[in-house]
């Protein structure tokens, strides 16, 4: 378990002049400053009752943390705790600003990068399912503004 953690570290987290692969959104964007990307996020995570813990060191555009917001969509969807049609919308322009940009992007650094072939599988399932959700969600806002018509 040890060597997984190492494992991870050094394809993930740690590098010079930075890691092989960063799991951080902002990384990718070059548009924006990045402190605008992170406030986003939190801004964002907020609007729907997530809070990144002031425990964690890594920032609110970190993947873990894009993946529980998405999953707090859900949640929500499921629920029927919140209007859905704000919800689909947020979950749209989420996937579209955020995530679809970067992890496709990122799976294919590890594949260049050479990481074990373990997270390049999962980089490249995670990038083909953020693109599917993208369609999919892209799909369901289309129908929503049918259905206000």
């Amino acid at each position: 378990s040890d060597d997984f953690g190492s494992r991870y570290l050094a394809c993930f987290e740690v590098g010079l002049p930075e890691p092989p692969v960063v799991l951080v959104a902002s990384n990718y964007n070059q548009r924006e400053p990045a402190p605008r990307i992170i406030h986003e996020h939190i801004l964002l995570y907020r609007r729907f009752g997530v809070q990144v813990s002031a425990c964690t060191l890594d920032p609110a555009d970190h993947l873990h943390h894009q993946l529980a917001f998405l999953l707090r969509l859900d949640d929500l969807l499921l629920h029927d705790g919140e209007d859905r049609e704000s919800v689909q919308r947020a979950r749209h322009d989420f996937l579209g600003r955020h995530l679809t940009h970067w992890v496709g992007r990122a799976a294919e650094l590890a594949a260049q990068r050479q990481l074990p072939a373990i997270y390049q599988a999962l980089l490249a399932v995670l990038a083909a399912a953020v693109e599917q959700d993208d369609e999919l969600t892209s799909s369901a806002v289309a129908h929503l503004a049918v259905e206000a018509t």
